[in-house]
């Protein structure tokens, strides 16, 4: 197995994954092939195609905003969610924005899961949950919990729960896997983190997914500079500009790398001040 690979993951490279992956052309780009919501932000259209309700506009626009908007969604108090019993993956419902989030490390599309809203994610949630509440006993690899940031009676921390997902996949992968009888090595969450297929990386640099900027309204309203910051350590750095390929050529891209591997590992980096680092 390669364990080197897993010991990079990290909470922060599995949202990073998911805000540059499907879900972000499908659900933000409006690529979603259904009738009511092709063509439609779903995290910025109030409206389905059809008229009917999906919730409030969240100015989400670029891969950073949603990089962002899925971090405060996980600490957001009304927020919840659930572990499924099955292979461990967490599924997340924000009751205010009508938003469902799923860190699945073995999404289909080998990018650590998905965000969208459609107008019955609410129904869509809780049929979700009822179901991984019964799975049948021979099936069960992972305690059932439901998730909440509001302390409620039996329940478990929305972050707490994503670090013990994260710890579990690192120790225990023979757990988390799609099917009991999947082998590790070939499981996806591996083969996401050298993930060569997810949108833009492989068309040109200017590929949306690849992008490095907030848009300027959601910046504003979250009091945001137009490029986010990486405050990470240095390795948790490298890895993130492994997922991005961002719109640096091979040389730069080796550069900044480099001077982020010989930095202060309590260093924080903006990507203005990479760039400023050749």
């Amino acid at each position: 197995m390669r364990q080197d690979v897993l010991d990079n993951l990290t909470v922060d490279l599995m949202i990073e994954h998911i805000a540059r992956g499907h879900a972000f052309n499908k659900h933000v780009l409006g690529e979603d092939k259904s009738k009511s919501m092709n063509g439609v932000n779903a995290l910025r259209a109030k409206y389905d195609n059809k008229g009917r309700k999906l919730g409030p506009d969240l100015r989400v626009n670029t891969v950073l905003d949603l990089r962002h908007y899925i971090k405060s969604l996980l600490d957001k108090e009304d927020t919840i969610g659930f572990v499924n019993p099955r292979n461990g993956s967490i599924t997340l419902y924000q009751q205010s924005d009508n938003v469902i989030m799923h860190f699945n490390q073995n999404d289909r599309q080998h990018d650590y899961g998905s965000i969208y809203r459609y107008y019955d994610s609410r129904d869509d949630f809780y049929k979700k949950m009822a179901l991984a509440n019964a799975v049948p006993d021979e099936d069960v690899r992972h305690k059932f919990n439901f998730l909440s940031n509001n302390a409620v009676a039996g329940s478990k921390n929305i972050r707490e729960a994503l670090e013990d997902m994260v710890v579990g996949i690192k120790h225990e992968p023979y757990k988390y896997t799609t099917k009991p009888n999947t082998h590790v090595v070939n499981a996806r969450f591996i083969v996401a983190l050298e993930n060569d297929f997810r949108p833009g990386r492989k068309e040109m640099s200017g590929a949306p997914n690849n992008g490095i900027f907030h848009s300027g309204e959601y910046a504003q309203i979250n009091e945001l500079n137009i490029m986010g910051p990486l405050s990470i350590n240095s390795s948790q750095t490298i890895s993130l500009l492994a997922v991005c390929k961002i719109d640096y050529d091979a040389v730069e891209y080796s550069n900044i790398a480099e001077a982020l591997r010989e930095g202060d590992d309590n260093d924080d980096f903006t990507y203005e001040e990479g760039l400023d680092m050749f």
